[in-house]
Formats: C-alpha cells, structure tokens, sequence
C-alpha cells in the first residue's frame, strides 16, 4: 500500500512538473477569448437599424390634420347660387322680322322702275283671284338682296315645310326657280292701311292681304300644283284614309259623281262634317291641321280665327268626286273639297296632275 502511494505521490508529482513546463503555451489564448466571440457585438450593433424606420411610419398622422377643411366648404359654396340674382337679366332671345318688316325692307329697296312694274291694281280681283290675271315684277329681274327678301318674305308667310313645298313648284318651273315668278304689290306695306303682296305664276301663287283697317283679315288665296303629280304624298293619303273612314251613310251624303275644279267654291256640295260619323269628323280635323301646318304660325292662327267663326270644321261642309282610293301618280283621279261661303280647302286630281287651294276671308 505504502508502495502504491509513493508511486500515486510520484505520478502526481511528475504530472504536475508537466504541468509547469508547458505554462507558456496556454497564454496564447486565454480563456477570456471564450467569453468574448466575435458575433456579440454585431448583434448589439444590427439591433437598433429597424427602430430607424420607425419614425417614417409616425411622419404621415399629420395627414388627417386637414380633414376639418371640408367642414367649412359649405358656407362659402352656399353663396354661389345667389350670384346671379345681382346680374341683369339675360338678353332676349333675336328679333324675328314679321311679314310686315320683311315687306316694307323690300318694298323700300325697289327702284322707281321696279316699283311700277310691282304695283298692280288695287281692287279686289288681283287679291281673290288665284288663278290670275298674272302681273308683276319678274323675281329674276332683282339683285341678289332683294331676291333673298323675296325668299325670306316667303318663309316668313310659310311654315318650314310649306317653304319646302314651294321649293320644290318653283323647281319645277325651270332652272331659276323661283326668278320664273312674279313678285306684285296691290297697296305698299303698312302698319296702319290695307296692303297685299303676291307671288304668283303657274302652279304657286301666294296671296297675303295683311291688314284691313288695322288688322289682320284675311288669309290667301293660296294656289299650290304640280305636273308631274309628286310632293303632295302626305296630303294624298290623309285624304284617302279619310274617304276610307266615311261610314255608307257618310258615303251617301258627300260622294257625288263628276269632277270639281279647285278654286271654285263648294257652294251647296256635300254635307255639313258635323253630320257626319264621329270617325269621319276626327279624319276632317287631321286633314284641317295639316293643311295649317303649310302657314307660319302667326298665319295658321288667324286662319284658324276664320274657321272658328264660321262654326269651326263642323260648320263646313264636305264633298268627293270620284272614289279617293289611291294617289295620282298611282292612277287615282278624284277630287275634293272642305269649305263655306268663307272657307275654301280643296284638291283637285282629275287632269292628272294635282292643284289646290287654301283660303279664308271674314
């Protein structure tokens, strides 16, 4: 035992002369390099880069700041509206030039040579008489402002389509149109007298005596035709779906045999429409509209002041010659007429090409 101590002793004695001798080697890297790695200072450092950031996500709040602006908006948006009230009031609508402007401006541009050719008699057949005689001043014989007063006259007495309607006689006449037509005055225009124009040659005359003592009277005579029977389609059909309409009564009180000449009163022809089917009468009162709708506004009225004092389209009387069933240029050859002592619608196919009057006197 002893043995085996003094060689434990001895063991130990020489483990820890190793010990010493090798001191030196182990202050190359001291324990304290454990305790002190590399990446621990890396991770302090890297920790504070995303409180960085953070102050960009608090920048925006003062974006809402505004939102109160709206609020106050309102007040001064209120105050618009009323802006205008203090304005003037807008300016009325052009001066449209009535027949009697249009008339005098022309009347007033003739020479002394023209006006004696315009100047016709002023008794009572050149302003009744559709038909004729024809005088006047020939519309090509003007320059070309008083042509275009003569247009304007014209539109000024017709209604869109009832200038259109004319348009489309005069071309019929020749190249020149409406410089085929004779332009006349029966009296000079005034606001106070009687006076009358005309422009007339085959197929178109149009008569308008303005003033009768101060006021209006009278409207037409108006004479419309065409040769070849084309542009009175419309016109054509509302008479045809007004023959369909005619109960056999109706047919036995208003269709007679023979033909009528337009222009030519209807004396006792025919029945009173206000005798007739109450589907006969709503056809005569499209067909009166129709008719109306060729004059200006300002003429339809005071046609249709003439109507209503002759006991309106019940007080007239209304008449067939032939069997209306088809237009002319179809073959059809029949006439007709709406009117009175005072009033005169007519239509007129039989020769094969088509005529008709309007007119309307107190």
């Amino acid at each position: 035992m002893r043995l085996l101590a003094q060689v434990g002793l001895c063991a130990c004695a020489l483990t820890a002369c190793a010990t010493r001798g090798q001191r030196q080697e182990p202050q190359a890297h001291p324990v304290p390099a454990v305790i002190a790695p590399a990446p621990a200072p890396v991770a302090v450092i890297a920790a504070p880069e995303p409180p960085r950031s953070a102050p960009a996500l608090v920048v925006p709040p003062p974006a809402p700041l505004p939102v109160p602006v709206p609020v106050s908006r309102p007040a001064p948006v209120a105050t618009i509206p009323s802006a205008p009230r203090v304005h003037p009031a807008p300016p009325t609508a052009p001066h449209v030039p009535t027949v009697l402007e249009t008339a005098q401006e022309l009347f007033a541009s003739l020479s002394p040579a023209q006006r004696a050719r315009a100047m016709v008699a002023g008794d009572d057949a050149p302003r009744g008489d559709e038909r004729g005689p024809r005088s006047g001043l020939p519309i090509r014989d003007l320059d070309g402002r008083q042509q275009g007063l003569v247009h304007a006259l014209i539109d000024d007495f017709t209604s869109p389509s009832g200038l259109g309607l004319c348009e489309q006689i005069a071309s019929q006449a020749g190249a020149d149109g409406l410089g085929h037509y004779l332009l006349a005055f029966m009296d000079p225009p005034s606001a106070s007298g009687p006076w009358s124009w005309r422009v007339s040659e085959q197929h178109l005359t149009l008569v308008d005596s303005e003033r009768d003592d101060g006021q209006p009277t009278t409207v037409g005579p108006v004479l419309l035709g065409t040769n070849p029977p084309v542009g009175f389609e419309a016109w054509e059909d509302r008479l045809i779906a007004l023959y369909s309409t005619l109960s056999p009564d109706d047919r036995a009180k208003v269709c007679l045999v023979g033909k009528a000449d337009s222009g030519a009163p209807i004396a006792g022809s025919g029945a009173l429409v206000g005798g007739l089917s109450a589907a006969a009468q709503a056809k005569v009162d499209e067909v009166v509209e129709q008719r109306l709708a060729f004059f200006a506004p300002s003429i339809a009225r005071r046609m249709r002041a003439l109507l209503v004092a002759q006991g309106g389209n019940a007080g007239l009387r209304l008449a067939f010659w032939g069997s209306a069933d088809k237009r002319c240029a179809d073959g059809g050859k029949w006439d007709w007429k709406l009117g009175s002592e005072k009033v005169l619608i007519d239509y007129e196919n039989n020769r094969g090409h088509i005529h008709t009057t309007l007119k309307a006197s107190p």
